[in-house]
């Protein structure tokens, strides 16, 4: 598989979240962060697990309007790096929820896809978590600090 699939492949997923044709059998999807601090983080999910949440979060949450209509979270990829059995991407997710549009979801994230024979095995996501935290107890003071912070 040359680098270009594998990125194609990799922006899909980031996109989506998980496409189940793109994935080993095996796969496992890993939130690297304390599990304290994030109630997925700490242990691999299955795609299975990883689709379902992703269903309950498109019940929850929207696009932003700015993105147009959308059910969960509007993902854009800032940059995608590839190298031997990997592809690093870059991503900055948007998202308000259905109850509260006034609220804003906006959270970066640096997932690295690691592939083996032609499919996804492994996804290990890096995110803001502090601002998920926030986010979490409703503090819009620490919220927009994060995202001023994150806007330089």
């Amino acid at each position: 598989m040359d680098l270009d699939e594998m990125k194609r492949m990799a922006q899909t997923m980031a996109e989506i979240g998980v496409d189940p044709g793109l994935v080993t059998g095996d796969f496992e999807y890993t939130i690297e962060a304390h599990p304290s601090s994030h109630p997925a983080a700490g242990r691999p999910h299955s795609a299975g697990e990883i689709l379902s949440g992703l269903e309950r979060a498109g019940e929850v949450f929207r696009y932003p309007d700015e993105y147009g209509p959308g059910d969960g979270f509007k993902t854009i990829v800032r940059s995608m790096t590839a190298e031997d059995d990997r592809v690093v991407v870059e991503t900055e997710t948007h998202a308000v929820p259905r109850a509260n549009p006034a609220r804003r979801y906006t959270n970066y994230i640096v997932a690295v896809y690691v592939f083996r024979e032609g499919k996804v095995a492994r996804a290990r996501i890096y995110e803001d978590t502090a601002f998920w935290q926030a986010f979490q107890r409703c503090d819009p003071e620490v919220m927009s600090a994060i995202n001023a912070g994150s806007e330089r």
